[in-house]
């Protein structure tokens, strides 16, 4: 029994990987087409409506494709909206995953890149419109130090709480907006 158990479930992957690259070989935009979303708004518009805003650095590459095999046809997505989200999170949690350990920008580029990158993006501009453009002069960041803290802490609008992972620490919290202003902030 567990032998046929594990053969359906076998079989099963292999065609739900199959039909993800078919589909996303075979199905092309249509010329009237117009894929000017990114990897990450289609996330944010698709993934978002069953799973709140989740990290992308929460599973590793590998774990993102298996998922994604799943979720394409889950989530009723395209071949082509499939690989844009599977590339935004492949390339967001190698930043967790991958081999730089000593990023230039410190800790608080890491803890950025783990924990506030799935909605405020690689570029700081937001991923969506909820999300506030950190490069906006006279935006959200000209707002004081302490209030800045206070808002990323007790949380704002559409963000929870330390960004949704309370197991961050308001030193932590300090080192991320650092980096957040000294990056993406008006000079």
């Amino acid at each position: 029994m567990q032998r046929l158990l594990k053969w359906m479930l076998m079989t099963g992957m292999l065609f739900n990987a199959y039909s993800v690259c078919y589909a996303a070989n075979s199905h092309p935009a249509s010329p009237n087409e117009n894929h000017q979303k990114t990897g990450s708004q289609l996330w944010i518009e698709n993934c978002s409506r069953c799973h709140n805003y989740r990290s992308p650095t929460e599973f590793t590459p590998n774990q993102w494709g298996t998922i994604m095999m799943h979720m394409r046809f889950q989530g009723g997505l395209t071949g082509i909206d499939a690989k844009e989200i599977l590339s935004y999170l492949t390339q967001s949690s190698l930043s967790e995953f991958g081999t730089e350990t000593n990023p230039s920008g410190g800790p608080g580029q890491m803890i950025y890149q783990k924990n506030c990158v799935g909605c405020h993006g690689v570029n700081g501009k937001g991923t969506g419109p909820p999300f506030p453009d950190f490069t906006k002069k006279g935006g959200v960041l000209a707002k004081a130090d302490k209030v800045l803290l206070t808002n990323v802490i007790q949380g704002i609008g559409a963000m929870p709480p330390k960004g949704g992972n309370p197991s961050l620490s308001n030193d932590d919290v300090k080192a991320a907006l650092t980096y957040i202003k000294s990056t993406f902030g008006s000079k």
